[in-house]
Order: C-alpha cells, then structure tokens, then sequence
C-alpha cells in the first residue's frame, strides 16, 4: 500500500485518506498509478443544504465522500520497494487559471470554433512572459479551407467579443 492509504507503513496524517484512481475508474492505489487524487479527511464536507448545491458537489465527490483533487500522481518507492512519497505529476483537468479565475480550455475552442473561416482550433494556455504569475491564451488554428486565409488573433478576438461568452482574459494574443 502506498502513503496516506489504507494500511500504509508511512499514512498521511490521522484522519486522512487517499486514493488513486485512473482514466477508467479502476483504484490504482495498490500498484502505485498514476491517477488522480481523491482524498476524505474530517474537514471536507460532502453535502449542502440545497439539492442544486449538491448537484455540483456530485461532480466532486464520490459515494463515499472521497474529494477529487483533479490532480496526477504516482507512489515513489524506496530501493526495496516500499512506497515513500506520492509525486506530483500534473493537473487531469482542461481548467486553467486566467487572471483569477478558472476557465476551460474546452469551451473556449467550442466558442472559438462557432467563427465562420476555422475549421480546428485548439487553445493553450501560457505564462506571459516576464510576469511571475499570468497566464494567457494562444490559438493554434486551422482555416476552413486550405485557400482560407488564417484568421488573425484580433480576428478572433473581434468575433469572441461581438460573441460575449468569453471575457476578454480569454481572447487570443497570438495564433
């Protein structure tokens, strides 16, 4: 068994339990992953007074009030085998952070996608350059036809702020 998990030689602290879980569903705790974290300790709640509240937190939570961290992870093991420390290997979600919020890259190409001349998009999020924390967005893009110009990013931008789905943190500064 890997740290923090049941009957670990090394678990997290009291009260704190982990599990991994791969792309299919399948607890990967055992074999040490990759999956995402999902974890249950005495401070997480799992339930609000509102039905539509808790329709969210099904999202989040599972049956057994396990919080999915949306977070990659493996067991790292000693030489002999026995597992020593859970490794941070990524985040298994299209969310990015954008200014202060949370967005998805998902839905930004869906958007983005409704322009009339593209034909694929696909969004990346980026950290601007020289400034320690922001992230923006650039657009890889294929036109409509191969006799289709590319649009350019103020192109694109243009016709997501006539479109008002997508605020501006979410408009391309590059192609």
């Amino acid at each position: 068994n890997a740290v923090g998990f049941p009957g670990s030689p090394w678990p997290a602290e009291p009260g704190i339990h982990l599990k991994l879980i791969d792309e299919h569903g399948s607890d990967v705790s055992a074999t040490g992953g990759p999956g995402v974290l999902w974890m249950k300790t005495p401070t997480l709640f799992t339930c609000y007074s509102s039905p539509e509240a808790n329709a969210t937190l099904s999202k989040v939570f599972d049956s057994s009030g396990y919080f999915c961290t949306s977070d990659l992870f493996q067991v790292v093991r000693d030489a002999q085998g026995a597992p020593r420390w859970l490794q941070f290997l990524g985040r298994a979600t299209d969310q990015v952070k954008l200014r202060t919020h949370m967005y998805s890259l998902l839905n930004i190409e869906a958007i983005a996608m409704e322009m009339e001349p593209l034909k694929e998009v696909a969004a990346a999020c980026l950290p601007i350059l020289g400034s320690g924390a922001d992230n923006e967005i650039w657009f890889l893009v294929v036109p409509a036809s191969k006799d289709a110009p590319t649009p350019t990013a103020e192109a694109i931008g243009e016709f997501l702020r006539h479109d008002q789905r997508l605020p501006p943190c979410c408009h391309p500064v590059g192609v």
